[in-house]
């Protein structure tokens, strides 16, 4: 059985071969992705990786496909959507814990709704909380990183590791992007 049927047999979700990206980018451009996959669970995540890491087949992750120019080409392997499988908001005191998968507007306005105040420079800006983390959007001398105190990020072999704030070297449109797996949550301090 190829990495195709097992992704295709093992996940729970959305798995579509020759999937048009134009469908899923806010231009409606982009050929098609060998494999779109838009998995139900972060098990299925792990699975996923596992899965793609034997067959040495990439993962790319996209969001929301926001300002995302994509080949009419395609895309050679597989192309994560993390809306399902990572898109909790979780509210603690001043402590939001959102998944990756979260369209940042989203969290704005929850947030907000729930008398928290920090994210309020940022509304208006397209794609997911993943996006965000990537390149530490910002606007109105609001950074995204201003307000992270630590992220989740599964590796490629499945492990989920917590990374602190202090440990990125992060800057203006410069983020985090792992070297190995993906983002999956941010914990965000907010005040009242």
């Amino acid at each position: 059985m190829n990495w195709r049927e097992r992704l295709a047999r093992e996940l729970s979700g959305a798995v579509l071969f020759e999937e048009p990206l134009a469908r899923h980018t806010t231009y409606k451009i982009g050929g098609p992705a060998e494999v779109y996959a838009r998995p139900s669970t972060l098990e299925d995540v792990r699975k996923l990786l596992r899965i793609a890491t034997e067959a040495s087949v990439p993962v790319f992750v996209i969001g929301e496909g926001s300002n995302l120019l994509v080949s009419d080409a395609g895309v050679r392997g597989v192309v994560l959507d993390l809306r399902d499988a990572a898109g909790q908001l979780v509210i603690r005191d001043e402590e939001v814990e959102v998944g990756a998968g979260l369209p940042l507007q989203q969290v704005v306005e929850t947030t907000a709704r729930a008398g928290l105040a920090g994210l309020e420079n940022l509304a208006g800006i397209p794609g997911t909380v993943g996006g965000a983390v990537v390149m530490n959007a910002g606007a109105f001398g609001t950074e995204f990183f201003d307000l992270v105190s630590d992220i989740d990020v599964m590796t490629s072999a499945g492990e989920v590791h917590t990374i602190r704030r202090e440990q990125l070297d992060v800057g203006y449109r410069r983020g985090y992007v792992p070297a190995d797996g993906v983002i999956l949550a941010a914990r965000l301090r907010l005040r009242q």
